[in-house]
């Protein structure tokens, strides 16, 4: 072996040479394997023992902040005895592993606190028994409130039909009434059954109802016009959203009917198929008149980013900027060379035209809110036709 001497800072040091051979790359390797087991190991120790929890390291913390475990031994204290409601998920202790952790984020926003997890083994289940709940192994909701349970619900379908759910009772049954809106509103509507129904601010969500001039459909709309029907399949969201009420097979669901809803014989309501799914999140409560809910949202400003055509029901706006945009639907008469587009599509249902003007409907008197007024839009977005 040759040696060699360098000096640094004035020190000798010996500097012998070093090949790496094959024994030296197998150690290594192995070395690695040996530490990633070991880790993986602890991991999975320490999620069985709760370690990952907030509440000391101990089973029945809040693991990620979005769920919490129980076991019957703190059943009683964290749900039965609670103040408020709660929200427990039943899942079989072979299937921990296979929960939905984007999906409780999603409840743990829409509840407004943890959801309960109870892992069910055979033991456990005359507990369940005792309680009014029984699992066969499907995936169980339920919803306590003081003591009892409220609600149940299989997890047979999809996620949407629990979020529904859930948005069911958060908005329905537990919410305190809402102030009268005194700032400026439009009311978006909903079919009367969908009681979570909510909006995104830009945009129309899944389920939510259109007012229109004319009944033709739209790729993301359609006329809710006698029975009609879709395939489950094609529209898994909307199904969730509105469910069996108009009517089901195995394979088809019916959009509501709603031709003898409108506020005029020569209006037609149409449902959004898709968009975003509806959250209620609105500083007033939703008010439902026959077979239409309306969500009251509040508004800054109107833009021309809307439907021309599309009929608007609001409130408090006659100190917002809409000249151009929105005019009333009080029997007026517009200039079809002003308003060329919003002509091709109201035409002469409302009333006798002439080469120069054409009419609106009158709607003055048929407001379903009081010191609400109905609007047409006049100018922004063309409908294009299905």
């Amino acid at each position: 072996m040759t040696i060699k001497y360098v000096v640094k800072r004035g020190v000798f040091m010996d500097k012998k040479k070093f090949r790496l051979n094959k024994q030296h790359v197998i150690s290594f390797i192995a070395g690695i394997l040996v530490t990633a087991i070991l880790c993986g190991i602890g991991i999975l120790i320490a999620y069985e023992k709760g370690l990952f929890s907030n509440n000391d390291g101990m089973l029945g913390g809040a693991i990620l902040q979005k769920y919490t475990i129980v076991t019957e031994s703190d059943f009683d204290a964290k749900v039965l005895n609670s103040s408020l409601p709660e929200l427990v998920y039943f899942v079989e202790e072979g299937e921990k592993y296979a929960l939905y952790d984007g999906f409780f984020e999603t409840m743990y926003d829409t509840w407004g606190r943890d959801v309960k997890i109870y892992y069910v083994n055979d033991m456990s289940r005359f507990y369940l028994m005792n309680l009014g709940l029984y699992s066969d192994g499907t995936p169980l909701y339920a919803i306590f409130d003081k003591g009892e349970v409220f609600e149940q619900k299989y997890l047979e379908t999809n996620q949407y039909d629990i979020y529904a759910w859930v948005k069911d009772f958060m908005t329905e049954d537990t919410a305190t009434p809402k102030p009268e809106p005194i700032v400026p509103v439009f009311y978006r509507m909903y079919p009367g059954t969908v009681r979570q129904a909510g909006f995104s601010d830009e945009y129309f969500n899944l389920g939510e109802l259109s007012l229109l001039p004319y009944k033709y459909d739209h790729d993301y709309s359609y006329n809710c016009i006698g029975s009609r029907s879709l395939l489950k399949k094609d529209h898994e969201a909307l199904y969730a959203l509105i469910g069996d009420t108009y009517g089901s097979d195995t394979e088809q669901f019916s959009l509501p009917d709603l031709s003898s809803a409108v506020p005029n014989s020569d209006l037609y309501y149409q449902i959004f198929i898709a968009g975003e799914f509806p959250e209620y999140e609105s500083d007033f409560d939703p008010i439902t008149v026959g077979d239409i809910k309306y969500v009251p949202t509040e508004i800054s400003y109107i833009n021309n980013d809307l439907y021309i055509g599309q009929i608007i029901l609001a409130k408090n706006i006659d100190d917002l900027d809409f000249r151009g945009i929105l005019v009333p639907c009080d029997g007026r008469k517009l200039e079809k060379a002003y308003y060329t587009a919003l002509y091709t599509l109201v035409g002469d249902e409302f009333g006798l035209t002439t080469s120069v003007y054409f009419y609106l409907p009158d709607l003055s008197s048929a407001s379903p809110i009081e010191g609400a007024k109905y609007y047409i839009v006049a100018t922004g977005i063309y409908p294009s036709r299905n």
